[in-house]
């Protein structure tokens, strides 16, 4: 499996906090299956402001360690940028913030409660300044949980959606499974990354989410979610569809 959402770097945001914290949470994603994984802190301004610099640093570091231990996980680099501080008229900027290798996909957060009125347009500048977004964890936003066909002008648009392992595992509360798996049946999710943002509590298996998608929509389509996208996102190709056959399955 690959995760391409994962708070790994020390000391950069609300992740591992230490080079001890990083490497448990590096083992950890090793143990579960996790073969791959992106190192994605947060860049939000006024809560998380981490520079470019002090996040290379903090990723050479770790992959340096990771090495030096035998660890076996690739890692590699983006930021979970938040959309509020995208300014469409800057979008080169965003570069230092897209998924390594390709440099192709960008994940993009958004408030908890409701998206920004302004989402579907800044998202639309995005792809046109040659990035492919991809929203974080819309199962977690109270509007989509209310009413997920909020979404649905933006996958429309073919905006990818990524979502936690924890609210496939049901560790965000009833509400998030819930719309986490109204989005996989209607095909407005392609993604399913741990987010995770630790060791201990705050790690949540993927492999154990896969096996959800799996008993939701079957063994094709969980493969898709946590193996042939991740991958896809990871070399700049384009991502597939769920199987369509899979959708509203029972379980």
């Amino acid at each position: 499996m690959i995760d391409i959402h994962c708070h790994i770097l020390p000391g950069v945001d609300d992740g591992a906090q230490d080079m001890e914290q990083a490497l448990e949470l590096a083992r950890a994603l090793v143990a579960d299956g996790t073969s791959a994984a992106v190192a994605t802190p947060h860049a939000f301004k006024g809560l998380y402001e981490a520079t470019d610099e002090e996040v290379r640093a903090a990723y050479d570091a770790l992959r340096d360690e990771l090495a030096r231990q035998g660890i076996p996980l690739r890692l590699e680099l983006g930021r979970e940028k938040a959309v509020a501080d995208i300014d469409v008229a800057e979008i080169a900027q965003l570069r230092a913030c897209a998924i390594t290798p390709a440099g192709r996909y960008l994940l993009v957060e958004t408030s908890l409660v409701e998206p920004p009125p302004m989402l579907a347009e800044v998202l639309f500048r995005v792809a046109l300044g040659g990035f492919a977004p991809i929203v974080a964890h819309p199962e977690r936003v109270v509007a989509y949980q209310r009413r997920p066909s909020l979404f649905e002008p933006l996958a429309r648009q073919r905006i990818l959606a990524q979502l936690d392992a924890a609210s496939l595992l049901g560790r965000h509360g009833r509400l998030a499974r819930r719309t986490a798996r109204t989005f996989l049946q209607r095909g407005w999710a392609q993604l399913v990354a741990s987010d995770a943002h630790g060791p201990g509590r705050k790690y949540y298996s993927l492999r154990a989410a896969a096996e959800v998608a799996a008993s939701w929509l079957g063994e094709e389509a969980a493969r898709v979610l946590t193996e042939d996208n991740p991958a896809a996102v990871l070399e700049g190709r384009e991502v597939r569809e769920i199987p369509c056959a899979a959708r509203g399955r029972g379980g």
